[in-house]
């Protein structure tokens, strides 16, 4: 069923990451706020925002905002957590991996280095935490 409420509520995400402009806890407490009715829907439309920059910069070399996006789903996961961890962990193998061939493909060593160790610290902050399951952050660590 179709329920106009929830399509308005996501278009509002959309629409808050398109215009993307720092406000991460703005996101942060949105994903909060309507985890109960939408947590996959939240996930999903997040995921492919990463998806969706990460595979424009691979073919394009255009500035991206991956990495802040990346910043939003982080903070959704240690602060929001609930559904948000088995909804990002389902696909976090594939996003990290997008993320890690985009900072790699970084024509600018300092940029590139700048991209990779901030995607190294997240990672190892979400190893700190337990977030996902140690054998998904062991592949993730093989592939990368």
């Amino acid at each position: 069923m179709h329920d106009p409420m929830k399509q308005r509520m996501l278009d509002t995400l959309r629409q808050m990451l398109g215009q993307f402009r720092g406000n991460i806890v703005e996101i942060m407490s949105f994903a909060s706020i309507n985890h109960a009715i939408a947590s996959h829907e939240i996930t999903q439309i997040i995921t492919e925002f990463i998806a969706n920059v990460s595979l424009f910069y691979l073919t394009n070399q255009a500035p991206d905002r991956n990495i802040e996006y990346l910043y939003v789903m982080d903070s959704i996961l240690k602060h929001v957590q609930g559904n948000y961890v088995s909804a990002f962990g389902a696909n976090i193998g594939y996003i990290l991996s997008l993320m890690f061939r985009k900072a790699i493909s970084t024509p600018d060593p300092l940029s590139r280095t700048e991209q990779l160790q901030k995607l190294l610290k997240i990672f190892k902050t979400w190893e700190v935490l337990c977030l996902f399951p140690p054998q998904v952050m062991g592949q993730i660590a093989e592939s990368n």
